[in-house]
């Protein structure tokens, strides 16, 4: 079925990072944070309630006094959800894992921060102890959720390179969330080429990657598939 949101929105959001996030009731409800609106980065978080019979709305998510501070205001960064029988040191069963993005125009980030979305109020734990190589500073790259508490991270932006224009990845990222280690992952094959703002989907055991910017600046319409 195809649902067509409602006009309501917060602002005028370009690029922030939206997610379905876990309910105890008959209703799940979406998650935004972050984003551009083309005038400056935003770093809020807001919920979009939707009710069979009452209004829909989006509702601004307020941290409870003394809890962690949210991640800095930001673009093109990616938040993952992951629903796990694995817990974690940082969050229970069910966490949204925001990693890095571009603050401004050129200052891209390489920091992990975890919101806890099961329990009855949302905290965030901002950069967690980490191990492993991360997958340094990066943006408009894909992170997916591909079962047993594992976040793959593929391709971004990862700055400006020397000639102004910028550096794209292929690299290729395991996120283990119940040990909170990064590796690199090297599969056999040859990798899409270097892109960013492309799409990666999980269907049955593969995840497919289409599209992107490529190095040329163009926009891609290959389509690759991860086993």
């Amino acid at each position: 079925r195809l649902v067509v949101l409602p006009s309501a929105q917060p602002g005028s959001d370009k690029r922030p990072a939206l997610f379905r996030a876990p309910a105890r009731g008959a209703h799940p409800s979406l998650l935004l944070f972050g984003g551009w609106d083309l005038l400056s980065c935003k770093g809020d978080l807001q919920k979009f309630v939707s009710t069979k019979r009452g209004p829909t709305a989006w509702i601004p998510v307020v941290a409870d006094a003394g809890a962690p501070p949210p991640p800095s205001a930001r673009r093109g960064h990616s938040a993952t959800l992951v629903s796990t029988a694995f817990s974690t040191s940082v969050a229970g069963d069910n966490a949204v894992y925001v990693y890095g993005g571009c603050r401004g125009v050129a200052k891209y980030l390489d920091d992990l921060h975890v919101l806890d979305v099961f329990g009855g109020s949302m905290r965030w734990t901002a950069r967690p102890d980490v191990s492993g190589a991360s997958p340094g500073p990066r943006a408009w790259h894909s992170a997916n959720d591909v079962g047993r508490g594992r976040v793959v991270l593929f391709g971004g932006a990862r700055g400006a390179g020397a000639d102004g224009g910028v550096l794209l990845s292929n690299e290729l990222h395991l996120l283990d969330t119940a040990k909170l280690a990064w590796s690199a992952v090297r599969p056999a094959g040859a990798p899409p080429p270097p892109r960013c703002a492309h799409s990666a989907t999980c269907v049955g055991d593969a995840l497919l990657v289409f599209g992107g910017r490529g190095d040329d600046g163009l926009c891609a319409d290959g389509v690759w598939a991860l086993e």
